[in-house]
């Protein structure tokens, strides 16, 4: 597969909170590309499932969750899933595409 996969886990201390820079005033607005997913299933499943974004955001997923860390191949899509369910954040990438923020 042409898209290889990582599973980064991020821990906000419990009363810590996030910091936007700017003296911890929240943002009125979402930054500009901004796409947000509602009314997604969390329900687990050991059945294939089909994910109508690449990668997948949310919906039903496998029973067990990724190890956090870099993987050289792809991962089961349901399983990164399930790990952005208990707050991992998956980054993905295409090896050889450049792709240039602006």
């Amino acid at each position: 597969m042409w898209i290889r996969f990582g599973i980064v886990a991020i821990v906000v201390a419990a009363g810590g909170g996030c910091s936007s820079g700017d003296g911890g005033t929240k943002r009125s607005a979402a930054p500009q590309g901004t796409q947000t997913y509602t009314g997604l299933s969390r329900g687990h499943t050991d059945a294939p499932v089909s994910y109508p974004q690449t990668p997948p955001v949310g919906g039903d997923h496998a029973p067990v969750w990724q190890n956090c860390g870099f993987y050289g191949q792809a991962v089961l899509t349901g399983r990164g899933v399930h790990s952005m369910e208990h707050g991992a954040v998956w980054v993905t990438y295409r090896p050889g595409h450049r792709a240039y923020l602006r």
